[in-house]
C-alpha cells in the first residue's frame, strides 16, 4: 500500500435487499431482526467460522443477491468475503455510483471448492474511479445443498489511488500462507500439530522441501497422502522456516533463541537465504545486547559447523568491545576451555589489526615521500587554502555543477561546498557514493582536498576512495586509489598524468568504495577542486642588475 493513502476497514452498515425476501425500504434499519441475512451486518463474529451466526441459503434454485451498504461512500480496493459453509458460490460484485449506474467490479464462476470448509475470499478487483457505499453480492447457491457468509468487510479511502492494480506478490503469499486452509494440498505432523502447505510453493522455493515431497509421492502410492512426519525440528521453528519460503522474510518480532534455532535448521536444509536472514538478526540483536554474548556462545560453540558465522562474529565482538564483555560475570563463570578460546581469539584478531594498521600506515608514508598524497594529522596542520593565498593554485570549486549519486535530506551536495567544517554530505544508498564534477570546458586539475574527521564521523568515515576521469558518465577511467586511515582533517590528492603533469579533463568522479568499520553510508565534509596559476611570460617584469639595463624596465 502506498505510504500517502490511508485505507480504512468498513463493515456491512444495513441491507437494502435481498432477493430471497421480499422487497423492503431503504431505511436504515430496513431488515427485520428476526431474518437471516441481517446476520450480515457489522464485524465477523467472535467464533468465526460458525454456521449459527451466519446468513445461510439452503437448497437454492436460482441465483441470489443482496444489497449491502457501509457508513460512507469510499473508493473501494477490495472485499473480503468471510465464507462458513461450502464457499465458491460468490459469482459477482459490483458497485454503484451516485446516479444509481451498477459498475462490475468482479465477476467469475468457479467451480465447487472441495476439502475445505471455510475461507476468506478476497478476489482482484477492477477499480474505477467511483467513490461508492453500496456493494451488489450475488452468489449461486446451486452448487451446493447449502452455503453460508458470515461478513464482508470492505477495504478502502477516501482518496482514489489509481497505481494500485494488484495485491503485491508478497503480500498475497503471506496472506496465503496465514489462510493456510485455502488451496492447499500437503500436511506435515511437527510435534503432533497438522501444519498445511501448498506442494508448487515450497518444491519451487527449496531443493531440501522438493526432495521430500517427491520422494513422499514416489513411495505413498495411495490415493489418500498421509501427512509427512518431520521429526528434525521444533513446531515453532518448522512454521517460521515455511513462512519464509512463502514470504522471503522472516518475522521480527521473533525471540533470540529462536533465531539460533532458525539458523541451525535452515543452514541443516540448505536454505542459504533464510540462514543469511536469521545471521543478521542475531547480529543485529547481539551488537546492542552483550548480555546475551555469553550465553549464545555457550549455545553454540559445539555445532560448528552450523554455526561458525555466528561464532566468528562472537569473537570479532569480543575484539572491539573487550570492556563490556569481559568484566561481565558471565565469562568469570565460564569453565576454562571456553574462556581460554575467547582469549586466545581475541588475542589473535588484536595482533591482525595491529599488523593490518602498520602495513597501511607504511603504505600512506611511502605515498606520501612520493609526493602523491598528503593527509592531515590530529592537528590539521594542512591548509589547502594557504597556497591559494601564495598564488600557487586557484580555487576552481565553484565553477563546475556537481552532483551526488545520493544523500540524506538536509545533507545534500551544497554542504560540500559552504566551507563550513561543522557541516557534511551524507549518502543515501548503496556503495558505491560518487560525486561527479563536470566542467564547462576541458579544465586542468592539479588536485582535489578532501576534509574528513574518522573522531566526528567513525563508521561514516571514508577508507577507500577511487578518483576517475574523463568527458562523461561514459567513459571515465580511475586515475587514483586511494586508501585512508583514520583521516582527522585535509586529504590532498595531487591528480598527475604519466609525465608527472596537472590533468586535463572535462569531469571528475570521486567515488567512496569503503568506509572505515564497513559503515554503509559516507560523511564528507568539503571538497575543494584546485587548477594551476598559470602566469604568460610577457608579464613577468624582468629582473636586471645592472644600471644601464635597469633603465629600459618601463617603456615611455
Amino acid at each position: 500500500r502506498s505510504s500517502k493513502v490511508k485505507y480504512n476497514d468498513y463493515w456491512i452498515h444495513s441491507i437494502d435487499y435481498c432477493s430471497c425476501n421480499k422487497p423492503i425500504s431503504t431505511t436504515e434499519d430496513s431488515v427485520a431482526r428476526g431474518t437471516s441475512v441481517e446476520k450480515l451486518i457489522g464485524p465477523v463474529h467472535d467464533t468465526y467460522p460458525n454456521r449459527e451466526h451466519c446468513w445461510v441459503i439452503s437448497n437454492g434454485t436460482r441465483k441470489e443477491y443482496v444489497l449491502l451498504k457501509i457508513k460512507t461512500p469510499v473508493f473501494i480496493r477490495s472485499v473480503h468475503i468471510y465464507e462458513d459453509v461450502n464457499p465458491g458460490a460468490v459469482v459477482k460484485l459490483e458497485i454503484a455510483d451516485k446516479r444509481n449506474i451498477w459498475f462490475v467490479v468482479w465477476e467469475g464462476d468457479e467451480p465447487p471448492v472441495h476439502g475445505i470448509t471455510n475461507r476468506i475470499f478476497s478476489p482482484v478487483l477492477r477499480r474505477f474511479r467511483i467513490s461508492s457505499d453500496r456493494l451488489r453480492v450475488t452468489v449461486d447457491p446451486t452448487k451446493y445443498k447449502a452455503i453460508a457468509i458470515n461478513a464482508i468487510k470492505i477495504i478502502g479511502s477516501n482518496i482514489f489511488e489509481p497505481l494500485v492494480r494488484y495485491i503485491p506478490l508478497s503480500d498475497a503469499l503471506s496472506e496465503l500462507f496465514n489462510n493456510n486452509n485455502q488451496y492447499t494440498n500437503i500436511q506435515f505432523d511437527v510435534d503432533g500439530h497438522l501444519i498445511k502447505a501448498h506442494k508448487n510453493i515450497l518444491c519451487s522455493r527449496s531443493k531440501y522441501f522438493r526432495t521430500l515431497i517427491l520422494n513422499n509421492m514416489c513411495e505413498n502410492q495411495s490415493s489418500k497422502e498421509e501427512p509427512l512426519l518431520i521429526k528434525d525440528v521444533n513446531y515453532d521453528t518448522f512454521v517460521e522456516m515455511l513462512y519464509f519460503l512463502y514470504t522471503g522474510t522472516l518475522h521480527r518480532n521473533l525471540s533470540y533463541n529462536r533465531y539460533i534455532d532458525c539458523l541451525i535448521y535452515s543452514t541443516r536444509i540448505n536454505l542459504t537465504a533464510a540462514k543469511n536472514a536469521s545471521l543478521e538478526r542475531l547480529c543485529c540483536h547481539l551488537k546492542t545486547n552483550h548480555d546475551d554474548i555469553i550465553s549464545t556462545y555457550l549455545k553454540v560453540k559445539h555445532l560448528s559447523p552450523l554455526c561458525d558465522q555466528l561464532i566468528e562474529y562472537i569473537y570479532d565482538l569480543c575484539t572491539y568491545s573487550t570492556m563490556k564483555i569481559f568484566h561481565k560475570e558471565a565469562f568469570w563463570n565460564l569453565d576454562k576451555d571456553s574462556m581460554m578460546d575467547l582469549l586466545k581469539k581475541h588475542a589473535e584478531r588484536l595482533d591482525a589489526m595491529e599488523k593490518a594498521e602498520l602495513d597501511t600506515r607504511m603504505l600512506i608514508e611511502a605515498a606520501a615521500l612520493q609526493g602523491t598524497i598528503r593527509i592531515s594529522k590530529g592537528n590539521r596542520e594542512i591548509d589547502p587554502r594557504e597556497e591559494e593565498k601564495e598564488g600557487i593554485v586557484q580555487n576552481i570549486t565553484k565553477q563546475a555543477y556537481w552532483h551526488v549519486s545520493s544523500c540524506k535530506p538536509g545533507h545534500g551536495v551544497d554542504k560540500l561546498l559552504d566551507e563550513n567544517l561543522e557541516t557534511y554530505w551524507q549518502s543515501d544508498g548503496p556503495q558505491p557514493h560518487l560525486v561527479n564534477i563536470q566542467f564547462k570546458k576541458k579544465t586542468k586539475i592539479k588536485d582535489i582536498c578532501l576534509f574528513s574527521d574518522f573522531k566526528l564521523d567513525e563508521s561514516y568515515t571514508p577508507n577507500r576512495i577511487s578518483i576517475r576521469t574523463g568527458i562523461h558518465h561514459n567513459d571515465l577511467q580511475e586515475l587514483q586509489l586511494v586508501d585512508l586511515h583514520e583521516p582527522a582533517g585535509w586529504v590532498v590528492i595531487p591528480t598527475r598524468d604519466s609525465h608527472g603533469n596537472p590533468i586535463k579533463t572535462w569531469m571528475i568522479q570521486i567515488a567512496v568504495l569503503a568506509n572505515h568499520q564497513s559503515g554503509r553510508d559516507t560523511h564528507i565534509r568539503q571538497i575543494i577542486v584546485h587548477s594551476p596559476t598559470e602566469t604568460s611570460s610577457i608579464f613577468i617584469d624582468p629582473k636586471f642588475s645592472s644600471i644601464e639595463l635597469s633603465q629600459h624596465v618601463i617603456c615611455r
